[in-house]
């Protein structure tokens, strides 16, 4: 049974790099393809984080629902459909808080003088970056309570990846350090090729960090039982 488990587990790996293959080199000159293939690859990712677990994780479901819709508004038409896209991420961005709660809150840590400096310079740095992008791509849309509410998610979900990759010294929080930075790229490499310049290069550099992200957000949450040690209070989360 543990051999045809690991077999399974190997399968939907060589599955979920055909099919991120498709997506970050076909899809970008073919958008169609994007709309039928993506689906597919984070239905994959569910089966795999299934696989390993043998567990429905809603939250987990949900958040990755709530990415498909958002990446399916996106691709038929980001202007003509902002309101959803930004509904839908809003959503994951939630989700993906929620998820790492536990982590969060099982990673004591003694802050000292340099890493309260670090801290405020890398989230001084990543707003100020953050604002310039917004001033010169989203804010002609003049939707600031609807961009107000999902660039917060973001900064949130963004802030608690890199609380996590700073004070958790488990080895395996690299995956969700990619994660950071591969959303970081995806977020601000789409919004500049859509409202600024489209290239099919920066849409594949965009399609790699999205692939890239999912994928080891999902190998983090499965590592997560590796990583803190739960309480009665954070199995029920």
């Amino acid at each position: 049974m543990k051999i045809w488990g690991n077999f399974t587990i190997r399968l939907l790996e060589g599955i979920l790099l055909i099919l991120g293959v498709v997506y970050v080199f076909i899809a970008p000159f073919f958008q169609i393809i994007s709309i039928f293939v993506k689906p597919i690859f984070l239905v994959g990712l569910f089966s795999f984080y299934y696989a390993n677990t043998r567990k429905f994780h809603w939250k987990l479901f949900l958040s990755l629902v709530f990415v498909m819709l958002g990446e399916y508004f996106a691709a038929k038409g980001f202007i003509e459909y902002y309101y959803f896209v930004v509904l839908f991420y809003t959503g994951f961005y939630f989700f993906g808080v929620w998820l790492l709660l536990p982590v969060i809150k099982n990673t004591k840590v003694k802050k000292t003088f340099m890493d309260v400096v670090m801290i405020t310079l890398g989230a001084g740095g990543f707003l100020f970056l953050l604002f310039w992008i917004y001033h010169f791509t989203l804010s002609p849309l003049n939707q600031l309570l609807v961009d107000g509410l999902a660039l917060s998610s973001f900064v949130i979900f963004i802030s608690c990846i890199f609380y996590i990759t700073q004070f958790n010294k488990q080895t395996k929080n690299i995956y969700i350090f990619i994660t950071g930075i591969g959303y970081i790229v995806l977020i601000i490499g789409y919004i500049i090729y859509e409202l600024v310049i489209k290239l099919p290069i920066i849409l594949i550099i965009v399609n790699f960090a999205e692939i890239m992200a999912q994928f080891f957000f999902i190998k983090f949450i499965i590592s997560r039982r590796d990583i803190i040690i739960y309480g009665k209070k954070d199995v029920m989360l």
